[in-house]
């Protein structure tokens, strides 16, 4: 047993090494491999906004467009008050798109009404012009419309 034992309490921790473990006799650590979802791409990018506005090379096998997934560099969070999970995501023209989802494999990309795409205001897009910022939900917030923070 270790003396300089973290106490932790009732609350849930993610264990990447020994720092929070007084002991482990009879157990091992192991770390499983990822695997890649059959369902590939989960989020397809379906609307103008978030393909690329030029076209390929004709001589190159990169297919940007209609059907292509989408560039994510983003955030995904379980919401519990609404319920669902929320994305905040990339696209190729370096804006962000917002999607829901209520078991993170099938996501819906509502109409925001926030930031307008080539004059039409009917997108799921929220900032316009960014380089990979996370997102964090707020418990503390005590305004609803404050909850989620974005930091670069």
């Amino acid at each position: 047993m270790k003396d300089n034992a973290v106490e932790v309490g009732g609350q849930k921790q993610l264990f990447l090494d020994d720092y929070a473990i007084a002991s482990r006799d009879g157990v091992r650590c192991v770390l499983h491999g990822d695997c890649k979802h059959e369902e590939n791409p989960i989020l397809i990018a379906d609307k103008p906004w978030e393909t690329l506005r030029i076209e390929p090379d004709p001589g190159s096998d990169k297919r940007f467009g209609q059907g292509a997934s989408v560039w994510f560099n983003g955030t995904v969070l379980w919401d519990d008050r609404d319920g669902h999970y929320k994305m905040w995501y990339r696209t190729w023209n370096h804006l962000m798109g917002y999607a829901v989802s209520e078991d993170g494999r099938h996501w819906q990309k509502p109409d925001l009404g926030c930031l307008e795409f080539a004059g039409d205001y009917g997108t799921n897009l929220v900032f316009d012009k960014y380089q990979c910022p996370s997102i964090v939900l707020d418990a503390q917030e005590q305004n609803p419309e404050k909850r989620f923070k974005m930091f670069y």
